[in-house]
């Protein structure tokens, strides 16, 4: 379990006891990744790795002035995604 923070519809970031996970454009992951610590979440062992969320380095969940840009790339990503389709109701 854990908790999720949306833009509108969309989740954009992910915490939970793996740590706070940031979901990014291709382009921002790739440089997130080279960052000590950084990550692709990955819930379970064995499970494949999200292709979306990175998790953040430690050091840097307590640094606003270094979290606040990835946050806001993060928003403004997710923000800019099509909204979700409403899920189809099944007739009883």
């Amino acid at each position: 379990g854990g908790a999720g923070a949306y833009a509108g519809e969309r989740m954009f970031a992910s915490l939970s006891g793996h740590g706070l996970a940031l979901k990014l454009p291709d382009e921002a992951q790739a440089e997130m990744l080279r960052l000590d610590g950084a990550r692709r979440l990955q819930y379970d062992l064995g499970a494949p790795p999200s292709k979306t969320y990175v998790l953040v380095p430690e050091a840097m969940r307590t640094d606003p002035e270094a979290l606040g840009p990835w946050v806001r790339r993060s928003i403004d990503f997710a923000a800019s995604l099509p909204a979700k389709k409403a899920k189809a109701r099944r007739s009883a």
